[in-house]
């Protein structure tokens, strides 16, 4: 009888450990169900606080305007928004829709901190590009000249960034699209010459004009006259007098006597001896 009851009694507390570990293993498992379901519930559920926002135009010319900036931050519910347009323009407590223009050319570094309904803050960067103007000049191969007057002109315009591919030519008379162009004068007068250049980025310069750069002449009409035409003494001093027409007072001269002697004087006095026909 005592072995009975030792028997009996191990048999009960055997399947008392059994009901316990049971127990136990099911409250172990219904844990990591639960964390499990709330892990997954987070992972997609809940979003991360994250500030954003949008630029309608990241990049143009200077003076770059209509900028505007829209916050679009997400994972919950925005209470204020601080912004920083990197042209020195601080925006306090701001709504969501923002502008600003860019009036100098370089890379503006524009900043928005939010704060959620939680109080969490975050923050967003980002940057807007602006390009700088072509500088324009050129010059002519000389500034003056006779009909028909046929110039040259050469582009010395220089661009920070990228490169210069659209010239657009006044010449006072008429124009042109190619970087280095010639003209021709057929009527005399005092011309203005104008020049403005595009790159590649779509920046168009200032115009540069040159005012009454190029003077066109008409051509000079050769004439003079003699004082006196003729005298009968042995010598005679005759005075020669230029009367040229047109022309400009660049013109130059070349004077044949007819005695072997020459001058480039606009006006010349000459020794002729007596007896003689010059012409």
């Amino acid at each position: 009888m005592v072995i009975k009851s030792i028997v009996l009694l191990k048999t009960l507390q055997h399947k008392r450990y059994q009901n316990q570990a049971f127990s136990g293993g099911r409250k172990w498992k219904m844990i990591f169900c639960f964390l499990l379901a709330a892990a997954s519930f987070m992972s997609t559920g809940v979003k991360a606080q994250t500030a954003d926002f949008t630029i309608n135009i990241r990049n143009g010319c200077v003076p770059l305007g209509g900028v505007n900036f829209t916050d679009a931050s997400s994972g919950g519910t925005v209470t204020r928004r601080d912004w920083d347009l990197g042209n020195g323009t601080l925006i306090s407590s701001g709504p969501a829709v923002v502008g600003t223009n860019y009036l100098t050319s370089q890379t503006f570094i524009v900043k928005l901190t939010v704060t959620f309904l939680n109080g969490t803050v975050r923050t967003k960067t980002d940057s807007v590009i602006v390009y700088p103007k072509p500088f324009v000049d050129f010059r002519v191969n000389d500034t003056a000249g006779c009909v028909p007057y046929t110039a040259s002109f050469t582009d010395l315009s220089t661009t920070a960034t990228g490169t210069i591919n659209t010239w657009t030519w006044d010449f006072g008379a008429g124009g042109s699209t190619i970087r280095n162009p010639a003209f021709v004068y057929n009527s005399p007068g005092l011309y203005n010459i104008s020049l403005i250049v595009k790159n590649n980025w779509g920046c168009e310069s200032d115009a540069a004009t040159k005012f009454q750069y190029v003077h066109v002449w008409n051509k000079p009409t050769a004439a003079f006259t003699a004082n006196p035409y003729f005298s009968c003494n042995d010598t005679a001093t005759v005075f020669f007098n230029n009367s040229t027409t047109n022309g400009s007072p660049a013109n130059k001269y070349q004077w044949d006597f007819g005695d072997g002697n020459s001058s480039t004087l606009k006006t010349r006095l000459i020794l002729c001896s007596t007896g003689n026909l010059y012409g």
